[in-house]
């Protein structure tokens, strides 16, 4: 309970007043008392003679004169033996505020007793009672019942203050907790929020963050509050922008936009950020709310999206044409081999050359067909990935530079893949050769490449920050270099076909687009990490085989290539119908030629057919369809399938043998006297 201060102030000046007015009436008592005594003594003197005599007559007569007074309330005369001798009473009657002050006691009557002598001998004694009317008495009664009654009213009101104030006391703690509740409920649902919250000022000063977000950043609260976000959150390139972006909250602007935040240890990771005016309780705007939300498994999902779609784009261009100029180039290529076998010596170094570039031209659309999974598929087989490394670790030490170290550091017990090892060797070896590109002008340091070999398992957490990557145990083959590495723009594009960082005329820019593609079809992935100055790593992951010995046998030796047997060429091309025909018949085969499916069903029904080399891609009826009906009619002819699209045996029943246009015709002949000396299953 709180004293008013105006009480306060009069409470020394009432204690001091109080005190002089005690002492003053007992002072004035004092002297009425001594007073009283002193007319005692007198009355004693004149009753002396009465006593004496014994004249209780004269002793009443003067006892009344004194009682007439109005300061006696009564007097009496008593004997030595204090027998009663003479007495008489005041016939005052007292007003009502001595009768209160008698009744509180703040006014007594005086007593006075004087022994009556004469000549030295007691007689008795005489007994006055004074009344207490002292002026100064009531008047200081007054004051005081005055103050008494101040002091009851500041009592009455500082009680009546104390309950008001009480209750509004009580009122304000309501409020408090209640407030206390709000703001509690506020920071659990804030600190519950899966978004990161962040409150700055006009200068982008950070006034509060929540817990999410320091979980995102890294950073305390500490490192945060008063200080700048976009010194703490951005690269130095992004400042203005965000400069940009707090003064178009100022205009009560709000905005979505996504950008890239770095964390207290420098990595980045994107954001999508929704940013309002934040406004005080007037409704002024005094910052900035953002709402910042991790976006970087979405930006990577949408990667690996745009990715496939493009990988899926060039696979389906690279289909559209595929056929088509691999039909073309066996055509050309035939010629040139016809040219090469008849034409003049002179000639023939052109015809080489020419024929060289027409490979490297179907080497080009096989390796587009590759990276877009739509690739040559060879049988896969289970092979030992050490003899692979061992292969090209030696090539390596004798063709590149010796100032170049070749490391290797390849686990114990690795485990068979399941898969074509000359594409995977051809793999490895174009991943050494980019390794040694990358390491001119080293500026002194010395140039290494490292190939490694080892196990790794990944769990889902981990397989979903790397695109195209699975969850499981793979094998990890690795080849690393010291060399100026690359940044992120670049190594977002290494994959991309025709994409190269090398002078015009020293790559295609198919190399890893050929070995990205060949990880893929082999069901595993290729990944590359580098950075500036720090070099690059690139993996190859490929799932182990299963439980299966590895293919040692050598394939059994083949006949010559030549024969008589009669082979049938079905094919919507003349120039493939024309060059294969001439190669066969050259070798000593009898050829017959069909321009469509339909057309080779009716020479089956009307002539032996010892094999057929059937084209898939046919008008009015497919090759597929001719081996639908080959099937139901059991025809003993074998057949074949030549394509100038992606295709492999496993794909087609009872076909001996599938040949990728273009193909050769020493390998076109090799192919056929194998099919023909092979049983039929």
């Amino acid at each position: 309970m709180t004293t008013p201060a105006c009480y306060k102030s009069y409470v020394p000046l009432i204690v001091f007043f109080c005190t002089v007015l005690v002492l003053f009436v007992w002072w004035q008592e004092q002297q009425t008392l001594s007073a009283f005594e002193q007319r005692t003594h007198q009355y004693g003197r004149y009753l002396e003679i009465p006593l004496w005599n014994l004249d209780t007559d004269a002793a009443t007569q003067y006892l009344q004169l004194v009682a007439q007074s109005r300061d006696h309330r009564s007097v009496a005369i008593y004997h030595s033996d204090g027998n009663a001798f003479a007495a008489s009473e005041s016939e005052y009657a007292p007003g009502p505020l001595d009768r209160l002050l008698h009744s509180i006691h703040l006014i007594r009557d005086y007593r006075t007793t004087q022994p009556i002598r004469h000549d030295g001998r007691l007689l008795g004694h005489i007994e006055i009672v004074w009344i207490n009317d002292n002026l100064y008495v009531h008047i200081a009664t007054a004051l005081f019942l005055a103050l008494l009654g101040k002091i009851l009213h500041y009592n009455f009101q500082l009680r009546a203050n104390s309950r008001t104030l009480a209750r509004n006391n009580l009122a304000l703690q309501q409020s408090e907790q209640r407030l206390r509740e709000s703001e509690d409920h506020l920071q659990r649902i804030t600190e519950s929020l899966g978004e990161g919250l962040l409150i700055t000022d006009p200068d982008d000063v950070v006034l509060y963050a929540n817990t999410r977000l320091t979980e995102m950043t890294g950073f305390t609260r500490e490192d945060l509050l008063g200080r700048p976000a976009y010194e703490l959150l951005l690269p130095p390139e992004a400042h203005s922008r965000m400069r940009e972006r707090n003064r178009e909250r100022n205009r009560d602007i709000s905005e979505q936009y996504e950008i890239e935040i770095l964390d207290k240890n420098g990595q980045s990771f994107w954001a999508h950020i929704h940013a309002t005016p934040f406004r005080n309780n007037t409704g002024e705007i005094v910052g900035t709310l953002g709402a910042m939300t991790d976006i970087s498994e979405r930006k990577q999902l949408e990667t690996q999206l745009l990715h496939a779609q493009k990988v899926d784009t060039i696979g389906q261009l690279t289909a559209g044409i595929a056929h088509n100029f691999n039909n073309m180039l066996l055509g050309i290529m035939g010629n040139i081999e016809f040219a090469i076998m008849e034409g003049p010596e002179h000639i023939k170094p052109f015809l080489n050359e020419s024929y060289r570039i027409c490979e490297q031209v179907a080497d080009m659309v096989s390796q587009l067909m590759a990276y877009s999974h739509r690739g040559v598929h060879t049988a896969h087989e289970p092979f030992d990935p050490t003899a692979i490394i061992a292969r090209t670790i030696s090539f390596c030490q004798s063709t590149f530079d010796r100032k170049i170290s070749i490391e290797t550091d390849c686990g114990d017990d690795l485990p068979t893949i399941l898969g074509d090892a000359g594409q995977i060797e051809q793999s490895l070896l174009n991943l050494m050769l980019n390794a040694r590109d990358a390491l001119a002008n080293l500026d002194g340091r010395m140039p290494s490449i490292c190939l490694s070999a080892d196990i790794v398992t990944l769990d889902g957490e981990a397989a979903a920050l790397v695109a195209d990557a699975e969850e499981g145990t793979f094998l990890r083959l690795q080849v690393s270099d010291n060399g100026a590495g690359m940044d992120e723009t670049t190594r977002q594009r290494i994959f991309d076909p025709f994409f190269t960082t090398k002078a015009i005329g020293q790559g295609t820019g198919l190399g890893l687009s050929t070995v990205y593609g060949t990880a893929r079809l082999h069901g595993g992935w290729f990944s590359c990490e580098s950075a500036p100055g720090q070099g690059a790593t690139f993996a190859l992951y490929f799932p182990p085989a299963p439980d299966a010995p590895c293919q040692t046998e050598a394939p059994p030796p083949e006949s010559a290539a030549t024969g008589g047997e009669t082979v049938l060429v079905v094919d919507d091309e003349e120039s493939v119908r024309t060059i294969l025909s001439r190669g066969l018949s050259a070798h000593g085969y009898a050829t017959m030629q069909a321009t469509n499916g339909r057309e080779g069903l009716e020479i089956l029904q009307r002539h032996h057919i010892d094999l057929i080399l059937l084209d898939l891609s046919m008008p009015q009826v497919s090759g597929h369809d001719v081996l639908a009906e080959l099937h139901k009619t059991d025809s003993s002819a074998k057949i074949i399938v030549c394509t100038g699209y992606a295709a492999a045996r496993d794909q087609f029943a009872g076909v001996a043998d599938v040949l990728q246009k273009p193909i050769g015709l020493t390998e076109l002949v090799r192919k056929v006297r194998r099919a023909l000396d092979t049983p039929q299953p």
